[in-house]
């Protein structure tokens, strides 16, 4: 597989992980899984992480939206599986503790929950964003507004 081939892959499979988990957390919020105050932190919670990995991505896509050729160096194996498997694990994790909450497994209450995939997120997603962001350049929200696509020719990776 190429970088840009990976780039192209991870890229949207984070994106409809993230978007996924979104979908997730707001149908457990109306099949009366969280209240109002619990699915507003758990949105406030788990949105940020991801947020920063999908703008970066979103980014890469439009800055190589007009290269057609695939120039990019062929990348190991070992490197796809963690840039797959880091961020899969962190997403599995996040969705099973939050559909373990809406159904009032595990944790006592909403506190342990919170503080539970607080650590889940701060011992994984760093982890999983050294694999983004060595995929991807890391671009704050604002930066994007701005950046525009890249001149013509440029950005074959």
């Amino acid at each position: 597989m190429t970088e840009r081939q990976l780039k192209y892959r991870a890229g949207l499979f984070l994106i409809a992980s993230h978007v996924g988990l979104v979908i997730f957390a707001i149908i457990l919020f109306f099949n009366k899984g969280f209240n109002i105050d619990e699915f507003t932190t758990v949105m406030a919670v788990i949105t940020p992480v991801f947020t920063g990995y999908t703008t970066s991505i979103v980014a890469f896509i439009i800055k190589d939206a007009k290269t057609m050729e695939d120039t990019s160096a062929r990348v190991s194996g070992a490197y796809v599986g963690l840039s797959f498997g880091m961020p899969a694990l962190l997403v599995v994790m996040v969705a099973v503790a939050v559909g373990m909450k809406a159904f009032n497994y595990v944790f006592a209450n909403f506190e342990d929950f919170k503080r539970f995939l607080l650590l889940l997120e701060s011992l994984f997603a760093a982890y999983a964003g050294m694999f983004v962001y060595s995929l991807f350049e890391r671009k704050p929200p604002e930066d994007v507004a701005r950046a525009g696509p890249a001149p013509e020719g440029h950005g074959a990776n």
